[in-house]
């Protein structure tokens, strides 16, 4: 391990107690903050699923799982570093027309960027701003 990778890791491991919880179910998703805002959303009013990337990583979050509703009260901005992500993943990815390519994309990012990974057929997401810069990204 080089020098660089001792000093994330260093700084990851002083942030473990800062690490937002997710509770995933059948039903819904909850996201807990440390500060204790909690996100949650029904995966029944579940629209469009989005990854953000920006250009601050390695010593901030870089990488948002951004699930977005019909609704801007009712949305989850969800961090790579929360726990149980891996299993987030797993369950979006199951939804039909998901793109994994997408989300590979997304995983080699280093900045300012959307990727639209799955929305649902017909959903117009005026609402949303950001779904139009993703949609065009995706486009191309």
């Amino acid at each position: 391990m080089n020098w660089i990778s001792k000093l994330i890791d260093r700084y990851r491991s002083s942030r473990k107690s800062a690490v937002p919880k997710l509770e995933i179910d059948d039903t819904m998703i909850r996201c807990c903050f440390p500060d204790g805002t909690v996100q949650q959303m029904a995966w029944n009013e579940l629209k469009a699923v989005i990854i953000e990337t920006n250009d601050s990583g390695p010593f901030e979050e870089d990488v948002y799982f951004l699930l977005l509703s019909e609704s801007k009260e009712n949305f989850c901005a969800i961090p790579q570093c929360a726990d149980s992500t891996q299993t987030l993943i797993t369950r979006v990815q199951n939804l039909p027309e998901f793109d994994n390519e997408a989300v590979i994309k997304a995983m080699g990012c280093t900045s300012n960027r959307s990727f639209l990974c799955w929305e649902q057929k017909g959903w117009v997401g005026e609402n949303w701003p950001g779904i139009i810069e993703a949609r065009n990204f995706r486009e191309n």
